[in-house]
């Protein structure tokens, strides 16, 4: 994949064929096809990869589901500033490619599926609103930080993403885990005071306590 995007970009999206990159991959025709599917394909290979080790990872911790999202999301971006050319080359594709940016937006929306799809098993209690909230919020957070990145090699992305993703819990925290044993809080009770004649039957008693309570409710 690589070898593919400094192809790209050296020659241009739109200028280079499909057998010239099987050629650089040094893969046959028939091959890059079979693996890749097209040139919009393989500029994001390496999201399918991300994609299911995400799922994994998800699946398999143990312990808080959300703390399982951080974790995740996290990994995902580690991998992307372990391979700072692939990263550079791809941004600089995006920019000169409407067409590719479109296609990042699809490959944002799976990572948001991916993440919502977990919650929805993990969670099943949590509002299905603040479930989609969270998750399309871990993801932009996470493009966001990588981004900034891109434009700045300098910048700590992964502690600024990782603070930012422990603020997001704190504040889905409440809404994605609500703890159905919680007690609602009861109404404030009212206190009545009767005077009630001497001689009066209880039924009677209760007649004139209802009366005069009709009478401060008008």
């Amino acid at each position: 994949m690589e070898i593919a995007l400094k192809l790209l970009a050296r020659n241009g999206y739109e200028s280079t064929t499909v057998d010239e990159l099987a050629d650089a991959a040094q893969i046959s025709r028939s091959t890059f096809f079979r693996r890749f599917g097209s040139k919009d394909d393989i500029v994001f290979a390496d999201h399918d990869f991300l994609i299911e080790r995400l799922q994994t990872q998800l699946t398999d911790f143990l312990g808080d589901p959300l703390n399982a999202v951080q974790e995740g999301t996290r990994q995902v971006l580690d991998y992307h500033l372990r391979r700072p050319e692939t990263s550079r080359l791809r941004h600089e594709l995006l920019q000169q490619n409407p067409v590719l940016r479109d296609r990042e937006l699809i490959t944002s929306y799976r990572y948001e599926r991916s993440i919502a799809d977990f919650l929805r098993a993990a969670l099943p209690a949590a509002p299905e609103w603040a479930t989609l909230a969270f998750a399309s919020s871990v993801v932009s957070t996470h493009n966001f930080e990588l981004r900034g990145w891109l434009r700045d090699p300098s910048t700590d992305a992964a502690s600024a993403l990782a603070t930012e993703l422990k603020q997001l819990v704190e504040l889905f925290r409440p809404l994605l885990k609500q703890d159905a044993t919680t007690e609602l809080p009861t109404p404030a009770r009212q206190v009545i005071v009767a005077l009630v004649q001497s001689g009066e039957t209880p039924a009677q008693a209760l007649r004139s306590i209802a009366r005069d309570l009709e009478s401060a409710e008008a």
